[in-house]
């Protein structure tokens, strides 16, 4: 490209060039016209040349677009043996990879986009395509059961949680009637040991009142008996108190009977005294 654009740019400059020269060849002197006509032969062979070197461009461009075609023919050729190996082989890679027995389920639309992309229609496979519609059906009716199967399950999964809770229920209430069951054991028992406390007290108060009741009459008994004992040592000690107390009395009134005669004799002999003193004009020494 480069050398092309060399060239179409000399061209115009050469020619103006030899113009140029020709006009001021005339115009001088004619003694100049070898050198203008040797100018034009100049100019005609560079032009010759550049005509001759565009063709040599045009035929390298040519061949080099030849051999970009060529290497993209055998690179694609190469391709196509590879891929014509692989077939042949059996190497899973050149097939699709719905195809394969262990990919995921075929879809009737997947089984049509290969089929078309195989180049096959309804008028050149018309059993095949006939099976990707049974397999349009089985789909349907497969994604009805699964529908219903879902619900099942979503059911079946229901009735275990509620199964499981009742379980839980039963074991609560199993748990709660045991210890009911406990509590009312215990309840029994202690009605049992109350009825008995209840007897036994029952009992010892029959016991205790009796013995009380027979420990007031022998109080009573005894009450009576020690009270006519002490009512009969009361008279005796009474009695004995009177006695002594007569003796006493009788004891002071003699006693009495004797000092008031003590006394009424000390006195007579005080009066004596006084008389005799009396008589003697003095007091008389005792």
């Amino acid at each position: 490209h480069a050398l092309e654009l060399g060239f179409k740019t000399a061209i115009p400059f050469l020619q103006n060039t030899a113009s140029t020269t020709i006009s001021a060849v005339d115009v001088t002197s004619k003694t100049m016209k070898k050198t203008a006509e040797a100018t034009s032969r100049t100019v005609k062979d560079v032009s010759g040349t550049l005509e001759r070197a565009r063709g040599r461009l045009a035929l390298e461009q040519k061949k080099k677009s030849l051999e970009q075609k060529a290497a993209q023919e055998s690179t694609r050729a190469k391709r196509l043996s590879a891929e014509r190996e692989s077939i042949l082989s059996g190497d899973a890679s050149a097939r699709r990879p719905e195809l394969r027995g262990d990919a995921a389920k075929l879809s009737p639309s997947q089984a049509t986009r290969i089929l078309q992309k195989l180049g096959e229609s309804s008028a050149t496979a018309p059993k095949l395509y006939r099976e990707i519609e049974v397999l349009e059906e089985y789909f349907q009716a497969s994604a009805e059961k699964t529908k219903v199967e879902d619900q099942v399950t979503a059911s079946a999964e229901v009735a275990a949680q509620e199964k499981e809770e009742a379980i839980s229920r039963e074991a609560a209430a199993v748990q709660k009637l045991e210890e009911a069951r406990k509590e009312l054991e215990a309840a029994r028992k202690y009605l049992l040991v109350t009825k008995q406390q209840e007897v036994k007290a029952s009992q010892d108060e029959r016991r205790a009142s009796a013995e009380a009741e027979t420990a007031g009459r022998n109080v009573e008994q005894h009450q009576e008996a020690v009270r006519k004992k002490l009512q009969m040592k009361e008279e005796e000690v009474l009695n004995e108190r009177a006695r002594q107390l007569k003796m006493e009395c009788d004891e002071l009134m003699t006693n009495q009977k004797m000092h008031e005669a003590d006394a009424q004799e000390i006195a007579r002999l005080i009066m004596d005294d006084i008389e005799d003193e009396k008589e003697r004009g003095g007091p008389r020494r005792p």
